[in-house]
């Protein structure tokens, strides 16, 4: 039995490194139950460069123990992801978990996965189709 879970609010850090930084993990968000095909939607986090970032959900220093400069929610890399890909993940210390996201920062992450124009449309099909 594994010591992680999978659930609306969790966070963990995903490998998402570059070829100048391959070391490089984004916060992602758990933001939707695993449905009956196993899948869940998940949002990554990023830091804030400049104006042409998307400004749907612009994140304070602090409003998660991770969050140490202004950040926003990357909603274009939003994505559906199978559960036990996230599981097997953890397990292996490829992601690593954070602590869960305040429910109120939940909500704002989850109210502009439809808002946003750069949430991939795959991801707001699925929403609209599993609510």
């Amino acid at each position: 039995m594994s010591a992680f879970s999978v659930h609306v609010g969790a966070a963990f850090l995903i490998p998402s490194g570059t070829q100048q930084n391959p070391s490089e993990k984004h916060m992602f968000v758990v933001c939707t139950d695993l449905d009956n095909n196993g899948v869940a939607v998940l949002a990554s986090i990023s830091s804030w460069k400049n104006n042409l970032c998307d400004g749907t959900c612009k994140l304070d220093p602090g409003c998660h123990p991770f969050v140490r400069k202004p950040s926003y929610v990357l909603y274009r890399k939003s994505r559906i992801e199978h559960g036990d890909i996230l599981l097997r993940g953890l397990e292996r210390a490829v992601f690593i978990p954070l602590d869960d996201v305040k429910p109120e920062l939940l909500e704002q992450i989850k109210d502009g996965l439809l808002k946003s124009k750069q949430t991939p449309w795959q991801v707001k099909r699925y929403l609209k189709n599993n609510n």
